[in-house]
C-alpha cells in the first residue's frame, strides 16, 4: 500500500511517499481506502516536533492518576452520523483544537 510517512522531525522535506506496512485490523475491525485528507495545524506541529514535550506531559500525568479518560458512550459504524451531530451540540468536553 501507498502512503506518505515520516520517521525524524522535521519540515516538509522529511515526508516520504513510497510503500508502507499494511495495517493489522482485527475481526471487528474495518479498513476504509482514503483516496484525500486534511492537513491542520496539528498535523504539522507534530511532525516538526513541537508537541513532543506536550505528549510527554500529558503522558507523566496520565500515569500519575492526574488526567483520566472518561468515555460516556460509543457509536457502531452505522451511527458515525449520530457521534458527528453530539459533537456540533457541545456534548463533549476536552479540548477542542
Amino acid at each position: 500500500m501507498k502512503g506518505i510517512s515520516y520517521s525524524r522531525y522535521g519540515g516538509p522535506g522529511v515526508l516520504e511517499y513510497g510503500e508502507v506496512r499494511d495495517p493489522k485490523i482485527g475481526p471487528d475491525a474495518v479498513l476504509v481506502k482514503v483516496r484525500a485528507a486534511a492537513v491542520d495545524p496539528v498535523d504539522w506541529k507534530g511532525r516538526e516536533g513541537h508537541l513532543d514535550g506536550v505528549l510527554k506531559r500529558l503522558s507523566a500525568l496520565a500515569e500519575q492518576g492526574a488526567v483520566t479518560v472518561h468515555v460516556d458512550g460509543t457509536f457502531p459504524l452505522e451511527r458515525t452520523a449520530d457521534a458527528h451531530r453530539r459533537s456540533q451540540e457541545g456534548r463533549t468536553r476536552g479540548n477542542r483544537w
